[in-house]
């Protein structure tokens, strides 16, 4: 048995925002609340004081990392697990942007170092920076079904992992015509062998 249908909404964390436009909908999955949530935990967790900074990427640069970080357990090592599997499920909700970056970290709970307290310090900035982004897909009225196709985009990294030399393949799919982008999937996945290309 099912409920009667109603508009969409609040679903886990994510608010369902679907806009009429004059030639069709808009729909948005805002999970602004739920990402600030994330960001409070880690502020929660991390040591006194921290402060979060502005930045445009989720990576760090691997170069500004010393060996000795890469040696000394990380200052969250007990608690690492308790953010990155919160910001996990937010990201795979609706943060593409952020896949790539929170799994590669959940990789390394294992042997949390410093150098991942500063990539995971590198993380929540961003997404402190970028709060407001969302996903969108938009279906105008007059679109045809006979017009839509599946869009499948893929890549992988060259040997992304510096430790095991294993690349990371990543994806987004979408249907997709000229009055239609509804994005359907998105994913990431550290491949399981060592590739001599992508």
């Amino acid at each position: 048995d099912l409920d009667p249908p109603k508009p969409a909404s609040r679903f886990l964390g994510c608010e369902h925002v679907a806009v009429k436009t004059f030639d069709g909908i808009e729909h948005f999955w805002h999970i602004k609340d739920f990402m600030k949530q994330c960001v409070n935990r880690y502020l929660e967790l991390a040591p006194a004081g921290t402060k979060l900074k502005t930045v445009r990427t989720p990576f760090l640069n691997s170069e500004s990392l010393s060996d000795a970080d890469w040696e000394q357990t990380g200052v969250l090592n007990a608690d690492a697990a308790k953010i990155l599997m919160k910001v996990l499920f937010g990201a795979r909700v609706a943060r593409p942007d952020i896949l790539r970056a929170v799994c590669g970290l959940a990789s390394d709970v294992r042997r949390w170092s410093r150098a991942n307290d500063k990539m995971l310090f590198r993380l929540i900035s961003y997404i402190n920076s970028t709060l407001t982004l969302c996903l969108r897909g938009f279906l105008c009225q007059d679109a045809s079904p006979q017009d839509l196709a599946i869009d499948l985009y893929a890549d992988a990294d060259f040997a992304g992992d510096s430790e095991s030399g294993r690349s990371t393949t990543g994806g987004f799919g979408r249907v997709f015509s000229p009055k239609v982008s509804w994005p359907v999937a998105f994913k990431t996945a550290k491949q399981t062998c060592v590739s001599t290309s992508t």
